[in-house]
């Protein structure tokens, strides 16, 4: 009885070690496909400033002011490439980035961040006036 409960033992023993021998993390975020996202700039997420509220909510500044984009966090931390585009026109790249109005109109700022071939954005439309 006591040789079966022995044997037991050793194989329960033998299977957790097997068990833990694979490293299951790596294996996750191999088979994971990361989606990139943008993270903050809306009013749900306070302290940050409502910059992406709604689509439908125009930003509009004086000739010659500037906007300050920031605030925005980018997942998977260090592993996204970020884009800034001013009417379909990449201006800067990076986690920051400042719009100075300059031209008189409407324009969209859109910010892209994309990880592993998928892209995600947000934009902000903007009107400039005298």
């Amino acid at each position: 009885m006591k040789s079966i409960k022995l044997i037991v033992c050793i194989l329960f023993l033998a299977n957790i070690f097997v068990g833990c021998k694979e490293d299951e993390v790596k294996k996750q975020e191999e088979e994971y496909a990361y989606v990139p996202r943008i993270i903050g700039g809306d009013a749900a997420i306070p302290p940050n400033p409502a910059i992406f509220p709604n689509p439908s909510v125009v930003l509009t500044l004086k000739q010659g002011a500037t906007f300050a984009f920031t605030g925005l966090q980018f997942a998977p931390v260090g592993k996204v490439s970020v884009v800034w585009k001013v009417d379909d026109v990449q201006v800067a790249t990076g986690e920051k980035y400042t719009f100075t109005a300059t031209t008189l109109g409407n324009h969209k700022i859109k910010v892209e961040a994309s990880h592993n071939g998928t892209t995600v954005s947000r934009f902000k439309d903007v009107t400039v006036i005298p």
